[in-house]
């Protein structure tokens, strides 16, 4: 069985794993290899014990038997919790499909890019292609430098190229959709009067105020179903925003965000004796899916939840607040990706001379 030992180094911790297995002409087969978490070090030990006690295991290039949708699940088990759902079901997608029975000894550009022609033939958008193909690439760069498996590593992205030149993936277009004040009337007094039906059911979700909200503070569907009674600041204006999406992970990536006074007044009106501990009770998935029913029953065409928060954020500069105070508001970290959500109308724009 593999030993995990922790070593101490100048610059941290490390953690080394050996292995020491009888071959089958009696030898004695030994390697070892060192990690920076004992999680990794234990998932390299155990997997590579599997791979040499297999038929032919004791090869050097044993490790590389694996196939994608095994790296993918060992992969979402080391880090369950800690990424959105869209990284999970995209990688959970790859790993049914035809792409995660490619071996990684055999891994070679064309499957993968056999596999995302066939996507987009199926309805998958490029853009959504593009960013499956990133997930993948988070997958089989991990496994490499954390658990030693090897194969060509320029596989996947000679096949990320290709597609891209290709136009069979792309990155996500930059959208400009915000809704006019006629389709936020229409949404509103819809959700308005769905809450009055409502009245005195328990812990019903406030779609919407969720919305206003949402233009409000130009936070996420998912975060503002996650804010919480105890994490707001009603003296300093502010709330703390847990599990904020970020590439590296969610899980405990916990920001305070500045408030404006129309988003403090809305939190304020919520029932806070309705025994949940969130302001606005209700599961995010829900709240996007209602929004789009709405939209269609609506004749609203083309316009998501997170657009208002591209309107928020172009509200904000609008009402003449600078870069780095709707950053306190919106939480972007640099002024490209805030630029993303800002999409100002030239009438809306003070004159200053």
């Amino acid at each position: 069985m593999a030993t995990v030992t922790q070593l101490k180094r100048k610059r941290g911790t490390v953690y080394r794993v050996q292995i020491r297995l009888k071959r089958p002409d009696g030898t004695t087969h030994s390697e070892a290899k060192t990690f920076s978490t004992r999680a990794a070090a234990r998932r390299w030990g155990e997997d590579r014990e599997e791979q040499l006690r297999k038929p032919g295991g004791f090869n050097p290039n044993a490790s590389s038997t694996a196939t994608i949708a095994e790296l993918i699940r060992a992969y979402l088990k080391e880090f369950e919790g800690q990424y959105e759902r869209g990284k999970c079901y995209g990688l959970e997608l790859i790993s049914r499909e035809e792409i995660g029975d490619i071996v990684l000894r055999d891994i070679t550009p064309q499957p993968i890019i056999d596999w995302a022609r066939n996507r987009k033939k199926n309805g998958a958008s490029p853009s959504t292609i593009n960013i499956y193909l990133v997930y993948l690439q988070s997958v089989l760069d991990y496994a490499q430098r954390a658990w030693g498996y090897e194969f060509d590593s320029k596989a996947l992205p000679d096949a990320r190229h290709t597609c891209r030149k290709s136009r069979i993936a792309c990155s996500s277009q930059k959208r400009d959709r915000r809704p006019t004040d006629e389709e936020l009337r229409l949404l509103l007094e819809w959700f308005d009067q769905r809450r009055d039906k409502a009245k005195g059911q328990k812990m019903a979700t406030p779609h919407g105020d969720i919305i206003r909200f949402a233009l409000a503070s130009g936070r996420r569907q998912s975060e503002i179903t996650r804010l919480r009674w105890d994490d707001l600041d009603e003296a300093k204006g502010t709330i703390l925003v847990r599990d904020m999406k970020d590439p590296r992970g969610s899980k405990g990536n916990h920001e305070r965000a500045a408030l404006t006074q129309e988003a403090l007044r809305i939190i304020k009106r919520q029932p806070s004796q309705g025994g949940s501990e969130f302001i606005f009770p209700g599961d995010s998935k829900n709240v996007g899916n209602t929004f789009n029913r709405a939209c269609k029953m609506l004749g609203i065409e083309d316009l998501r939840f997170h657009d208002l928060r591209h309107e928020a954020t172009s509200r904000l500069f609008e009402a003449g607040y600078q870069i780095h105070e709707v950053a306190a508001f919106t939480l972007h970290k640099s002024w490209g990706t805030l630029q993303r959500y800002t999409h100002l109308r030239p009438e809306d724009v003070a004159l200053r001379t």
